[in-house]
């Protein structure tokens, strides 16, 4: 308790009574520029939260729901959620955050080390059931871009994602509208708000 006390007599010697005045000012004022900030970006956005493009793959999940492209996802963690909320129930994700609460310790471990390596997915896909992969679009993505597959089908990227459908079993009927010019692409922007 002693210690208590020579330390609040230190902090009286350390800050003069003009120092604390004009430190907490200090802090007044960045507490009132962050309250004003964060009110005004709520009523810009009529309190919405706001999806960010540059980080979910918002173009690719309109693309699948647009075009009534349904089956099993084989996606990053990251996106898993953002999927459910916009693909569900057509879509069934390979993992989301809730990962620890639903899915089995073996798919957790196989998804965490699928995003390690280049050739992780590709076991996935040897795994798993998978008819759509929404990718990011890094090296394994641009690999199986740059080397076709006979079992996968390109037929939509962005800047963030790139889509691919299974060849054979349920995707049929999509690779057929895909190869008729059929499918429709977003034009322009889309909604960033939540929901």
């Amino acid at each position: 308790l002693s210690g208590i006390r020579q330390s609040l007599r230190l902090d009286e010697k350390v800050l003069s009574p003009w120092s604390r005045v004009v430190l907490g000012s200090f802090i007044a004022l960045i507490i009132g520029y962050q309250l004003t900030f964060t009110i005004n970006k709520y009523i810009k956005t009529q309190f919405n939260i706001i999806v960010d493009p540059n980080v979910y793959p918002v173009n690719a999940a309109w693309f699948l729901k647009e075009n009534n492209i349904k089956g099993n996802l084989l996606i990053p963690f990251d996106w898993g959620e953002y999927a459910i909320w916009k693909l569900y129930p057509d879509n069934k994700v390979s993992i989301d955050g809730r990962f620890r609460t639903v899915y089995p310790e073996e798919i957790i471990i196989d998804h965490f080390e699928g995003a390690r390596t280049q050739d992780g997915w590709i076991s996935l896909l040897d795994k798993y059931p998978t008819d759509i992969i929404l990718a990011e679009r890094n090296p394994f993505s641009q690999r199986m871009l740059a080397n076709p597959s006979d079992e996968w089908l390109y037929i939509y990227s962005d800047n963030l994602s790139i889509i691919f459908l299974k060849k054979s079993g349920t995707m049929e009927e999509a690779i057929e509208r895909f190869n008729n010019k059929m499918l429709r692409y977003p034009e322009g922007e889309l909604s960033i708000y939540f929901p």
